[in-house]
């Protein structure tokens, strides 16, 4: 499995890569989600290195032994190695699920969707983020307006691997939780590139665009989907 070949390969070094002035404004619209709309027994699927399990107290589950490692090394300690796909627990066991930063696209997404729906139980919320297919390039926001995208499935290369993604539209996103109430959504980074794994200072004119992204008119066309569903049966 080249994914988790990839995390296993690069846990030491997971935290530097995502540890920037970008990741920290994502990271900050993830912990106001968790802090509103955590409650009860709660698992994190793609819990990683542990950032999500510090807040709220969880049960980490990763395909990464050595990611869980990580984790581990943070005092986090309710750990469970295992896939998105084929998640090791009863129907109905969780309130809250969290699974966040591309998880979903890195995955089966049809296995995983279904896994989540299986375990959580009536009235839970899952609350989840992914990459977008805005993510694909660099081009001009106003010519990505004029265009109705598509999902995209591509190869992506990532410090010498080659990754199965999947990128989202936000249609596809929602309507893969129809069966649930959506009671959150929001668009980021929308004027701004993440910059994944870009150690560097920012320029003023870099964080005023980032902050510009706080005004979710053309979510839509942003970088990464940040939402909660609940479900109702």
């Amino acid at each position: 499995m080249e994914t988790k070949e990839f995390y296993d390969k690069t846990a030491e070094k997971y935290d530097s890569r995502h540890t920037n002035y970008m990741l920290s404004y994502m990271r900050k619209a993830e912990e106001e989600l968790i802090k509103k709309y955590v409650f009860g027994k709660t698992l994190d699927i793609g819990c990683g290195t542990g950032h999500h399990l510090n807040l709220v107290n969880a049960i980490g589950l990763d395909v990464s032994l050595p990611m869980l490692n990580e984790a581990k090394n943070k005092n986090c300690t309710k750990l469970v190695q295992g896939s998105a796909e084929d998640l090791p627990f009863p129907d109905k066991s969780f309130d809250t699920i969290l699974c966040i930063f591309t998880v979903l696209n890195l995955c089966d997404i049809n296995k995983a969707v279904n896994e989540m729906k299986r375990v959580l139980k009536t009235d839970g919320r899952i609350i989840i983020s992914v990459t977008s297919v805005w993510e694909r390039g660099n081009k001009m926001l106003k010519k990505k307006l004029f265009r109705n995208p598509q999902p995209c499935r591509k190869k992506m290369r990532i410090e010498g691997f080659r990754l199965n993604f999947h990128a989202f539209t936000k249609e596809e996103f929602i309507s893969l939780f129809r069966d649930f109430k959506k009671e959150y959504f929001k668009g980021i980074f929308i004027v701004q590139n993440p910059w994944w794994g870009w150690h560097r200072e920012f320029s003023k004119w870099e964080k005023i665009k980032l902050r510009a992204d706080k005004f979710q008119f053309l979510n839509s066309a942003a970088r990464v989907y940040l939402a909660v569903f609940r479900k109702t049966q």
